[in-house]
């Protein structure tokens, strides 16, 4: 039971791949709005910062790609008949995310911290913020690996007690990963205006990590086979939310949609530099929110599965196998997410 829970429980890490990824399609429509002089420059600048995002996933994003690994590796090495063998078999895959980590640090402690003036950027979305949660991030992955060598002994013990304590201590670390994520994602909601699509995509991040969270408490009250009947409602009543912030969110994709048309048709056919830019910033917004709206439809598509798991949990009590597609969800969605934050920067780059 407890190697089904650590396999499950190494499974659920979806962390983002990407600090910035709900802030520069939010710079990009501010930037716009404020390119009444010298938009040529503004429109530079807002290039320069959508390669400094690509930078930043470059740092990062090997080590958050071994972590996610990790998860597999560990549920592979919990099928293993022996301590030893899974030792062997994890060890490895330790060593390597051990490497990304440090590495990850290293290039971050390196990355210049632009300011792109031009931008305004809040304090929060600035290039120097964002680097300080990239660091902090690898600081929690490191916790939660760091729990894995006391698992690993105790299994070679074979002592269950010190096996379940090491078992709770890794949830603990993952469930401070997950609110460290959601305490930055609520900073960033708390800077952007409620008119802005954006902050109905930093409501559902909010949401997710609650989600995973509350997941997180579920595989510890099972380590401790303690029942767990207020999940299913718990999971609904989220779903719920999700269904609020999307539809509130769609509301103003398309009045957002519909003023950066309107400014596009009044550019279109002027040829001197300013208005060119303009009409190019314009454009990035358009492209940002068709992206905006996939990412809206992946949301609904994870409110959907917590509604089928409250569902299945209606009728069996929670278990690894009740529970095993809301925790596919949860990583498929961050993976869905994460994709489509990376060709947000993309397009502010003008890599798209």
């Amino acid at each position: 039971m407890l190697r089904s829970i650590l396999g499950w429980a190494a499974l659920s890490l979806a962390v983002p791949a990407l600090g910035a990824e709900r802030t520069d399609s939010k710079a990009a429509a501010a930037a716009a709005n404020r390119a009444v002089s010298k938009p040529e420059a503004i429109h530079a600048e807002m290039i320069e910062f959508g390669k400094w995002i690509m930078q930043l996933d470059e740092a990062t994003a090997p080590a958050i790609a071994v972590f996610r690994e990790f998860g597999p590796s560990w549920n592979a090495a919990m099928r293993t008949r022996s301590p030893d063998e899974a030792e062997a078999s994890i060890r490895p895959v330790l060593a390597r995310l051990d490497e990304a980590v440090r590495t990850a640090r290293a290039r971050l402690e390196a990355l210049d911290t632009p300011d792109f003036p031009r931008l305004a950027l809040i304090a929060d979305v600035r290039p120097v913020a964002l680097r300080s949660e990239m660091q902090r991030m690898m600081g929690n992955i490191a916790d939660v690996t760091a729990t894995i060598p006391g698992i690993l002994a105790a299994m070679r013990k074979r002592d269950p007690r010190a096996a379940e304590q090491a078992v709770i201590k890794l949830l603990d670390s993952a469930r401070a990963l997950y609110r460290a994520q959601s305490a930055m994602t609520g900073a960033w909601a708390a800077t952007a205006e409620v008119e802005d699509p954006a902050y109905h995509a930093f409501q559902f991040e909010l949401l997710f990590f609650k989600s995973g969270v509350r997941l997180l408490d579920c595989a510890e009250r099972l380590t401790l086979r303690k029942p767990d009947p207020a999940l299913a409602g718990e999971l609904r009543a989220i779903a719920g939310e999700v269904d609020k912030v999307i539809a509130a969110g769609h509301q103003r994709l398309d009045a957002q949609r519909s003023e950066f048309t309107n400014v596009a048709a009044e550019l279109a056919g002027k040829k001197d530099a300013d208005s060119v830019s303009a009409r190019a910033m314009a454009d990035k917004v358009l492209a940002v929110s068709g992206l905006q709206q996939e990412s809206f439809a992946v949301s609904q598509r994870y409110a959907s599965q917590l509604r089928r798991t409250a569902d299945t949990l209606d009728k069996a009590p929670a278990s690894l196998a009740t529970l095993q597609p809301m925790l596919d969800s949860l990583r498929g969605t961050r993976v869905e997410l994460d994709a489509i934050s990376i060709r947000v920067a993309e397009v502010m780059a003008g890599a798209r």
